[in-house]
């Protein structure tokens, strides 16, 4: 179960990491990550005016920062006994986004090279290059997911 002090013990070596005037969130969101029945925490430490979240990722027991996730929609690829990828979709516009894979490798996670622009495949990109992708239909049904836990 998330307690603020637990939290609170660990959050410090995430906040050396973001902008300095981040304060202390109260909010976090758990999720077993690794199969282990013990849960990860998603803490969002700096939110953007077009709904993307920086989250800082945690393991309590012990204590662990697995480091930063960014983005407005998070999937989770489980998978038994291992550290899932972590795909997050980010608003870069009102008609662009982009596509990330994080990877756990050495004790945390990392951002992996590739990504994908997300937009009307129809359409010219404004931001990005490359060729436009549509949303993953289960980022869509997670996009689902978390406006109905926020309501």
């Amino acid at each position: 179960m998330f307690r603020e002090a637990d939290l609170a013990k660990v959050l410090p070596r995430a906040l050396k990491h973001a902008p300095e005037d981040t304060k202390i969130p109260a909010t976090a969101f758990a999720f077993d990550l690794n199969g282990d029945k013990s849960d990860e925490y998603f803490v969002p430490i700096e939110c953007g005016a077009t709904g993307n979240c920086t989250w800082a990722v945690f393991k309590l027991n012990p204590s662990q920062f697995l480091w930063f996730v960014n983005g407005e929609t998070i999937y989770v690829h489980t998978r038994l006994n291992t550290w899932p990828d972590i795909f997050a979709y980010g608003h870069l516009s009102a008609a662009e986004g982009v596509l990330e894979t994080y990877r756990f490798r050495k004790g945390g996670y990392a951002i992996q090279k590739d990504h994908y622009a997300i937009a009307d495949p129809s359409r010219s990109l404004d931001i990005q290059t490359g060729p436009a992708h549509k949303m993953p239909k289960k980022l869509l049904d997670a996009r689902k997911a978390c406006v109905k836990f926020g309501e």
